[in-house]
């Protein structure tokens, strides 16, 4: 149990260690709504919190993407806007309505983007016109269809002082066109010599910015005026960390169960190694004890007999002494 709490404490040092340098690095990753219909993509200076967690991309550059898949940006005081390209060379940025009709949105509110990091190129006054059906089109006058039904045309012109511009003004109020309030549009910077070259009807809306300065850079957006230089993101941490955490309880649990295991095989092995010595000391204590046996001397050694009357032993004379001189009893005959 100790062992397995060094080793858990070892690996979650480690653990802070690695999440300190995860978080200390920019994660800001490039990131797509969706890659298969051509979204555009989200990196520095953009931010999109649900792809790439909270710190990344500067204020006002927040992105979101919605039901469909598609990317928003929301301007302040205007509203939502559907992103179609963002050129991170000429830092520019496409946006279009998500009903096709950027006129409409356009005319019931003059798009303010100065609460916004972004700016128009340039901006241009255009006259609406609503016109009776029968006046479908005129020189120097746009239609704007989605505005239009079966029973009104409206018109857009761009009023000026020249004496032109008078003229398509008293020829569409004398056809019974009424004019609306003018309304001040953002052009693109290709419209900026040439008005009539851009449709905003049909078009989309081009908005530029300026690179933000690197110490506003992730700093979250708030509602606080402080602003929260020192927030958090928790749930990024969660994200990451829940998991490596996870493992290395893991490893270190598997760490101490293969411990505890290799521990209960080297005491088995012990104890069979005591309990055969202690048999084999048994055995030799109750086996008797057997005097120690010489191996035989060939040939018998015997006691040397001696002759009587010779100094040499029996065995060195050539002939036995009674063999030679056999017994005489005298008194028999």
């Amino acid at each position: 149990m100790l062992f397995s709490l060094k080793c858990f404490l070892s690996y979650l040092f480690f653990f802070l260690f690695f999440l300190k340098i995860v978080t200390c690095q920019d994660n800001c990753s490039k990131v797509q709504c969706s890659s298969a219909g051509n979204e555009p993509e989200i990196v520095t200076p953009f931010g999109n919190k649900d792809l790439q967690g909270g710190g990344c991309g500067y204020p006002g550059f927040s992105l979101t993407c919605n039901i469909l898949d598609k990317t928003v940006l929301k301007l302040p005081q205007s509203g939502e806007f559907l992103v179609r390209k963002i050129d991170y060379v000429n830092k520019e940025i496409r946006l279009y309505d998500q009903n096709n009709c950027l006129a409409q949105r356009l005319q019931q509110q003059n798009l303010n983007v100065n609460l916004s990091p972004f700016k128009a190129y340039a901006y241009q006054i255009y006259n609406f016109f609503n016109c009776p059906a029968s006046i479908t089109s005129i020189p120097n006058a746009l239609a704007v269809p989605c505005l239009s039904n079966p029973t009104n045309t409206v018109l857009v012109t761009v009023p000026s002082s020249s004496e032109v511009d008078s003229n398509i003004t008293k020829v569409l109020v004398n056809g019974g066109c009424q004019i609306s309030a003018p309304v001040t549009i953002p052009i693109p910077f290709s419209a900026i010599n040439k008005v009539s070259s851009y449709d905003f009807s049909i078009d989309d809306l081009y908005l530029t910015w300026i690179e933000p300065k690197k110490s506003e850079q992730n700093k979250p957006e708030s509602n606080d005026p402080k602003g929260e230089e020192n927030s958090f993101d928790w749930k990024k941490l969660l994200t990451i960390g829940f998991p490596i955490l996870g493992a290395i309880a893991a490893i270190a649990t598997i760490a101490d169960i293969l411990r505890k295991r290799k521990r209960r095989r080297q005491k088995k092995q012990e104890q069979k190694e005591r309990e055969q010595k202690a048999r084999e000391e048994r055995e030799r204590e109750e086996k008797p004890r057997q005097p120690p046996q010489h191996p035989p001397q060939y040939p018998p050694q015997h006691p040397p007999l001696y002759h009587p009357q010779q100094s040499l032993p029996y065995q060195q004379h050539p002939a036995p002494y009674y063999s030679q001189h056999p017994p005489h009893y005298h008194g028999y005959a």
